[in-house]
């Protein structure tokens, strides 16, 4: 998710986004306390500019990480897009698009819903290896294999690099769909990044 990865960023650069106060008390999550006060300079950089898509989704991972709801990180980007949905451009509106869906299959558990965000993803022509592969689950979960693996062979259009999960889930899907042959060489290539990480 873009918040997420500009938290790491911020991280990785060594910047105080906020300061950590340390308490004595050994109960105390100082983890926790860090969120609740990038929550809160959110929310103020929110104040400032409204509109700005990249702290409304790093709010939203910030709202999941201090309550443990997947369902108020959500609300944090559907009354954003409520609100603005007019004014964003079709960039701005997958990046919101590409979270809610990521949040809505990961943390509010609403397959619904994820699905709804990832074909509006499609048809606005924003696909990506994450798009597909979530969307390939989907219809995997459901043993809808034919969806599935028509999913899966579109993820690969746009992947330069496998992982093994990937794989994973397109050979189930293609031993499912009755192409077993297909899935030798990727059994053998699992058999070998397990021997390999062992």
């Amino acid at each position: 998710m873009k918040g997420i990865k500009l938290w790491n960023e911020h991280k990785k650069n060594g910047q105080d986004i906020f300061k950590m106060k340390s308490k004595k008390n050994d109960n105390y999550d100082n983890y926790r306390y860090a969120f609740v006060e990038y929550k809160d300079y959110l929310e103020e950089c929110l104040l400032e500019n409204p509109r700005d898509v990249e702290k409304v989704c790093q709010l939203a991972i910030a709202y999941f990480t201090v309550y443990q709801d997947g369902k108020k990180s959500v609300n944090v980007l559907e009354e954003f897009l409520k609100k603005y949905s007019k004014d964003l451009n079709d960039d701005e509106k997958a990046i919101i698009y590409q979270d809610l869906a990521d949040l809505y299959e990961k943390d509010a558990y609403d397959d619904k819903m994820c699905k709804y965000y990832l074909t509006k993803l499609i048809k606005m022509g924003k696909q990506s290896v994450v798009v597909w592969e979530v969307l390939g689950e989907y219809y995997l979960k459901r043993k809808k294999y034919k969806k599935a693996l028509e999913c899966f062979q579109e993820m690969e259009k746009f992947s330069d690099e496998k992982e093994i999960e990937d794989d994973y889930n397109y050979g189930i899907t293609l031993f499912y769909c009755g192409y077993c042959a297909y899935i030798i060489p990727m059994i053998k290539n699992w058999l070998s990044q397990f021997w390999i990480n062992c």
